[in-house]
């Protein structure tokens, strides 16, 4: 920011101070000039450098755009505040008003009319500045980072501290959730929702704290004194009004968050006064469960929009909400803490929004206190992914706008990045990386860069699909990159552990990658590993182990297909040179296990050395004594594989535990799947929408329990 510019804006300050002492009636009279941002305003680009071991530079834009910095402008609270990345055309600038927000959609329009008009010749003149990219239908790829494989002075033995995220808790050390729990009989240890950060809690339709477990099934809270588990019996039932989602535990204090039509007054641009609407709400409901058979209410915390996800750090939860409106509703968004309203006084969108967007609201409270809400609402694409670090948000949605300067014919993303700290929610960059993100895995923080795992689909004369793996800065500045990769194939699971990234991409074989990031600013390919089927998801074992959860494959006329599950255990105490240690295949084709869509079903404890993994298992007989040759009758198993592990050898099958078997003729009548499993001490409870049954891991084939409702 130039200093004639500081000057400017200090003076505008102060003539909105002194304007805003007139009388408030005569400030209609004020007609606000449109201001809007075409094509012809963009009036440079600068580049970032970083090395990415081409000679080529690896940028984020930095485009330096004009703007209309009239008085009425600053009433409506549209003009950048002081301290906002003005250079950045991405980052995100305030709106303090209704009347601001219908200005800048108004404003929008006008500018989309404008682009279409000059389309033709701003493609015609486009200017290459993003990643070093010299032609749409190629990516640099890094040459020179590869070296770094041949740089180990260790012989390939670095590792991280790889520690698993589904935790198993001690009384001594699960600070908390012992002090409410009554009764003698408590499990001194007991697993926990498997998470990908840790210290940081995600919510699911099951907790549990070593004596209770507590579920969402059927729209209602159940809670079921599960241990001793001969003794199980359902302690309460509470029902939830709404589209009942997920939960968090702490201590004594529970929430719920579920979502529902409401009735609120808004207030609209250029309305006098409030006006009622009906729009979507979720609510977080806030329980006290000191007495679980009589569980309180103690607050009703409701943010506008859809529930999406959410996160909880020492008893702050951070919750994201989507909010979809029809055309010509511009009102400011509100909290409300039971029948007290909170303002959102902001709504933080980019200088162009995306061209399907939607509202978000990022809001906190402390489930143990009765502290004030605070949100911060914005503009983003649809399709957003969150990852959540002990200090930072991130959102990251594909960028699907055609702005002036952009690569219609490469995908990309947008982040942007909010720091959070005991519960207050701060905005602070945003950036732009080439491709698509899988899911939250593809994301991870690091020494305070953010890694990225992304798969590029470039359409064109030269398009194909590849990979990239990008590092960004606090400033959300490309610093890093390893393009592409693995020509052809996608990225189906990723797992970043320390300065290490383990990769799974696949289209006919499945290459395992070691990538190193040590050097934030030249990551380069370790080691390769390819055997046939893919990885779902990838889970630390150990620091030289890895266990991955897919699909096995068979060769056909067109490639290969999927068949059965297959588990595999990986042996990267080589880095340069990773090992399948062994694998098992479960089922035929069309089996599944809900770990390869949730990772919150998988289940590692390795003080009991048990792996539980939900099997929903297809086995084909033949049928007897039928004349067609390779006739079978399809038969359905579903319930829980439990495998012991030894990092030498493999995978031993400790036993299984059966839910039912069906045919395929009620398979769509079935309910009854297993969706997740923990452990108390030596009990192994599986829960399904219908039930829980529970089991000794040192006699699995005797159940000890099985409660239902």
């Amino acid at each position: 920011m130039t200093q004639m510019n500081i000057i400017l804006k200090i003076g505008l300050f102060m003539l909105l101070v002194m304007i805003c002492s007139v009388s408030a009636d005569r400030l209609p009279n004020l007609q606000p000039e449109g201001q809007h941002i075409s094509p012809e305003v963009i009036t440079g680009v600068s580049k970032t450098p970083g090395s990415n071991g081409t000679g080529n530079v690896a940028i984020a834009p930095q485009v330096t755009v004009k703007e209309d910095t009239s008085v009425i402008s600053l009433i409506l609270g549209i003009m950048p505040v002081f301290g906002d990345n003005e250079e950045n055309p991405l980052a995100l600038k305030k709106i303090s008003s209704a009347e601001g927000l219908e200005l800048y959609f108004i404003n929008q329009t006008r500018a989309n009319e404008e682009k279409l008009a000059k389309e033709k010749a701003i493609n015609s003149q486009k200017k290459d500045y993003t990643f070093g990219i010299t032609d749409p239908g190629k990516v640099n790829y890094n040459f020179e980072s590869q070296a770094v494989a041949g740089s180990l002075q260790n012989g390939g033995s670095r590792h991280p501290v790889m520690e698993p995220e589904n935790q198993v808790f001690s009384l001594d050390s699960a600070t908390g959730n012992s002090q409410s729990r009554s009764g003698t009989d408590v499990a001194s240890t007991y697993s926990t929702t498997n998470i990908q950060v840790t210290g940081v809690d995600e919510p699911d339709f099951i907790k549990n704290d070593g004596k209770y477990i507590y579920l969402i099934s059927k729209n209602t809270l159940t809670i079921v004194d599960a241990y001793p588990a001969q003794n199980a019996k359902i302690v309460s039932q509470i029902p939830v009004e709404g589209d009942v989602s997920d939960i968090f535990l702490n201590g004594d204090r529970l929430v719920i968050f579920t979502g529902k039509n409401g009735q609120n007054l808004i207030k609209l641009a250029g309305s006098v006064a409030p006006v009622p609407s009906s729009e979507y709400q979720t609510h977080a409901l806030v329980y006290s469960i000191i007495d679980r058979a009589h569980p309180e209410l103690l607050r009703d915390i409701s943010i506008p929009g859809k529930y999406q996800n959410a996160r909880m750090i020492d008893g702050d939860i951070y919750v994201l909400n989507q909010e979809s409106r029809t055309a010509g509703d511009y009102h400011m968004p509100v909290l409300f803490d039971g029948k007290k309203e909170i303002a959102i006084r902001n709504v933080r969108a980019p200088q162009v929004p995306p061209e399907n967007y939607v509202f978000y609201s990022l809001s906190s409270f402390n489930i143990h206190n009765d502290a004030q809400p605070t949100a911060e609402s914005f503009l983003l694409g649809r399709d957003s992914t969150l990852y959540v670090s002990p200090g930072n948000v991130y959102i990251a949605y594909k960028n699907q706008g055609t702005n002036p300067g952009s690569m219609p014919a490469q995908q990309k993303s947008i982040v942007h990045r909010f720091s959070i700290k005991d519960g207050k929610i701060s905005y602070k960059s945003t950036g732009i990386f080439p491709g698509y993100l899988l899911n939250q895995f593809s994301l991870d923080e690091f020494e305070g860069n953010l890694r990225v795992a992304t798969t590029i689909d470039v359409t064109g004369n030269n398009g194909g699909r590849s990979n990239g793996v990008y590092v960004l800065d606090p400033d959300m500045i490309v610093i890093g990159s390893l393009d592409h990769l693995a020509s052809g194939e996608k990225i189906y699971s990723a797992r970043f552990m320390g300065d290490l990234l383990y990769l799974v991409t696949f289209k006919t074989m499945d290459p395992l990658f070691v990538i190193d990031l040590s050097n934030p600013k030249n990551p380069g390919i370790l080691g390769e590993l390819k055997i046939p089927g893919y990885s779902d998801y990838l889970h630390p074992y150990d620091e030289t182990h890895l266990i991955g959860i897919g699909k096995d494959t068979t060769p056909n006329q067109w490639g290969v297909s999927a068949t059965g599950i297959k588990i595999a255990l990986f042996d990267v105490s080589n880095l340069t040179n990773p090992l399948e240690v062994g694998h098992v295949i479960i089922g035929e084709k069309g089996s599944d296990s809900e770990v390869l869509h949730d990772h919150r079903a998988f289940l590692l404890d390795q003080r009991n050395n048990v792996m539980a993994i939900p099997i929903k298992e297809i086995t084909n007989t033949p049928t007897p004594g039928s004349q067609y040759n390779g006739s079978y009758i399809p038969s359905i198993w579903q319930g829980t594989y439990v495998y012991g592990i030894d990092p030498k050898n493999g995978f031993t099958e400790k036993g299984k535990i059966t839910k039912e078997t069906i045919t395929m003729n009620n398979y769509y009548e079935q309910g009854s799947a297993v969706k997740r499993s923990l452990l108390m001490d030596s009990i192994l409870y599986t829960i399904s929408p219908q039930n829980i049954m529970a089991t000794d891991i040192n006699d699995i084939s005797r159940p000890l329990a099985n409660i239902t409702w």
